[in-house]
């Protein structure tokens, strides 16, 4: 994201601790660990996260700010930290969605503007 003349970027990052397992429902718990390892273990395994946002706009006149950071903070805490903090990605946080592995990434976090 590069800035135009008129225009700031603020960055933001947050961490976060999440699980998730890597099996497919239709093999068994063998077949499962022969092809994902240890990561098939369905009580999961975990990872540390860190997340970086970044708001670009021009500077606003009446606060001399692109977007307030403590109201970031906020949404950045409520829509990312608190729904995935602590969790079971794969039961908790993506339900519905298939927890099988995909060679391509995914943005989960699309959100309307």
């Amino acid at each position: 994201m590069s800035a135009t003349p008129n225009t700031v970027t603020v960055i933001r990052k947050a961490k976060f601790s999440a699980a998730h397992f890597l099996r497919l429902p239709e093999l068994s718990d063998a077949e499962n660990l022969q092809r994902f390892g240890p990561s098939s273990n369905p009580l999961g395994h975990g990872h540390n996260y860190e997340i970086e946002v970044s708001v670009q706009g021009p500077v606003q006149a009446e606060t001399g700010m692109v977007m307030n950071l403590k109201d970031l903070k906020i949404i950045l805490q409520e829509e990312v930290v608190e729904p995935l903090d602590i969790k079971n990605q794969t039961r908790e946080c993506f339900s519905g969605q298939d927890p099988a592995p995909s060679a391509e990434p995914k943005n989960d976090w699309e959100r309307p503007a």
